[in-house]
């Protein structure tokens, strides 16, 4: 009828547009950012995306697959994102089974006395080592607990060139309080007084 708005057409895909959405689909499993198993959940949710997009603009028949190709991009992105982003904390949402920490990590998370007390002594060791430190590397492994190099070198105020030296000497003292073994090794294996960053 004349004087009413003509609707757009719904969008169907095209050869190519389907080709794209598999090749996407398939790069994402082949990047491991996608299970094999939901392969095809990948590709209904690229051409969901796609098909919503191409709702939204009117289409100059020119552009089109450029504009496929960029939908498809940010939507495999955001898809990729999603899945990294839901893997983050796997744990949060259920409780530990004590029988998997072993798999897990460290003993501090298993439940064994003889554990318990290994950490205990460990700590009275490492205790009285820093406590026998010079104040200097005293503020330095204070200023590395947990953090890095860099950033160690930042809540100092100094160069992180400036920490090389004084660092080795850290190791080597707690080398010989015996507590080399906790130690990080250097990750070509060659001089542990080495320092990597």
């Amino acid at each position: 009828m004349p004087g009413e708005p003509s609707e757009r057409p719904r969008p169907a895909l095209d050869a190519l547009e389907s080709e794209l959405i598999a090749r996407k689909a398939a790069a994402l499993v082949r990047r491991g950012l996608v299970p094999r198993s939901d392969r095809e959940d990948a590709r209904q949710d690229l051409a969901a995306a796609l098909l919503a997009a191409q709702c939204k603009v009117a289409l100059d028949p020119a552009t089109r697959h450029a504009f496929a190709r960029t939908v498809l991009g940010n939507a495999a992105a955001n898809l990729a994102r999603g899945r990294l982003a839901a893997k983050r904390h796997p744990g949060r949402d259920c409780p530990m089974d004590p029988r998997d920490a072993e798999e897990l990590g460290p003993a501090a998370f298993r439940d064994d006395p003889a554990d318990r007390e290994h950490l205990a002594d460990l700590a009275v060791d490492l205790a009285a080592a820093l406590a026998a430190l010079p104040d200097d590397l005293r503020a330095l492994a204070d200023a590395l607990a947990g953090r890095g190099v860099a950033a160690a070198a930042r809540s100092l105020g100094v160069p992180r060139t400036t920490l090389y030296a004084p660092l080795a000497t850290l190791r080597g003292r707690l080398r010989r309080a015996g507590l080399e073994q906790y130690l990080p090794n250097p990750p070509d294996g060659s001089d542990p007084d080495r320092v990597f960053t």
